[in-house]
């Protein structure tokens, strides 16, 4: 059965909230709010340490498990009540995409409110960050998209970060949370202060595998719970074989990705005046996300080769100006 799906109609804003509250959900599920608990016990512990005794936690998955949004509440609750508490203070920093020596540091100065956060050489810029971090009384480095320290465009880039890091566990007073894509359990591959300081504190966040009876319970679980949540009377079921496998194969059971489409079926199905989901608004969602991703692949890519080649042009007129200034000074030499 076709529907006729009215996308220029407005959907109600309560009934947006509700939808909105499908997303949400992502930050409840069992393994979220056991990896939120051990993010609020370290950062109560670590408070407690000593200065030189400071560690780090890594939290990591693959994109789409909701470690920014787990982030996003430890800091927002957890940190701030801590700080009314007087029992910890955290700085949220996002790595920037395009890491270096210079974008790093001055991520980190532009975090606690450095106006001149720009300027200075890369070693200059870390040693603002230790003294800011320490007049402002921060006990607590939050590193967001720590993949980024990872993939950079300077092999050295990770070996210097790390350095800087292992320094700042030392001397600045603060501990450390590396969150981001697996990748970023190099970073204590390439320092052996910072393993030791990690302690075993890492906690993966994972997709669900259908292939495991307990992982796909709880999948079904979560499905009950965002079905649940949506503005209709009647629920779609989701949990049922038939639905529950079609979705998780078109998100590979991660969770932002289920609850974006779940959400964009409910805005669907409310546009299509009907009382419930059905396949065919579930369909819609899926065939609407896979186009969203092949175009921010595309984009991801032609950003990334546009880099490169930027950094080409830059690099190549340096260069002839080295050589002309030999053959200035030979000729200078010469007379």
């Amino acid at each position: 059965m076709k529907y006729e799906i009215h996308n220029s109609a407005p959907v109600d804003k309560d009934v947006r909230a509700a939808l909105a509250c499908v997303r949400n959900l992502q930050t409840h599920t069992p393994q979220t709010v056991e990896v939120r608990r051990e993010l609020v016990d370290f950062s109560d512990g670590e408070a407690q340490a000593a200065k030189q005794a400071k560690g780090c936690l890594f939290l990591h998955g693959e994109s789409g498990t909701g470690k920014t949004t787990i982030l996003h509440q430890f800091m927002t609750i957890d940190m701030a009540k801590a700080e009314s508490d007087g029992r910890g203070k955290a700085l949220y920093v996002e790595v920037p995409s395009i890491c270096d020596e210079l974008s790093f540091p001055e991520a980190i100065l532009k975090a606690v409110g450095d106006p001149l956060a720009h300027m200075g050489t890369p070693a200059a810029k870390m040693r603002r960050v230790g003294k800011s971090l320490q007049e402002q009384e921060y006990t607590l480095l939050v590193l967001d998209e720590a993949q980024h320290l990872i993939v950079t465009s300077d092999n050295k880039t990770i070996y210097t970060v790390a350095d800087w890091l292992k320094t700042g566990l030392n001397t600045w007073g603060v501990s450390i949370i590396f969150c981001g894509k697996d990748e970023i359990l190099m970073i204590p591959k390439v320092n052996e202060q910072i393993k030791s300081r990690a302690a075993g504190n890492y906690h993966p966040l994972r997709a669900c595998d259908w292939g495991n009876k307990q992982s796909r319970q709880s999948y079904k679980m979560i499905l009950i719970a965002l079905d649940n949540l949506l503005p209709f009377e009647t629920t779609a079921g989701l949990e049922q074989p038939e639905l529950a496998e079609m979705i998780h194969g078109a998100t590979g059971g991660l969770l932002r990705p289920t609850a974006r489409i779940i959400e964009r079926a409910g805005v669907l199905a409310v546009r299509a005046g009907l009382d419930r989901l059905t396949t065919e608004t579930l369909n819609m969602a899926i065939a609407e996300t896979d186009r969203a991703a092949v175009n921010d692949n595309t984009v991801s890519i032609d950003a990334e080769v546009g880099h490169r080649r930027s950094s080409k042009k830059q690099k190549k007129p340096s260069m002839k100006t080295n050589k002309e200034a030999h053959r200035m000074l030979a000729t200078k030499g010469g007379e």
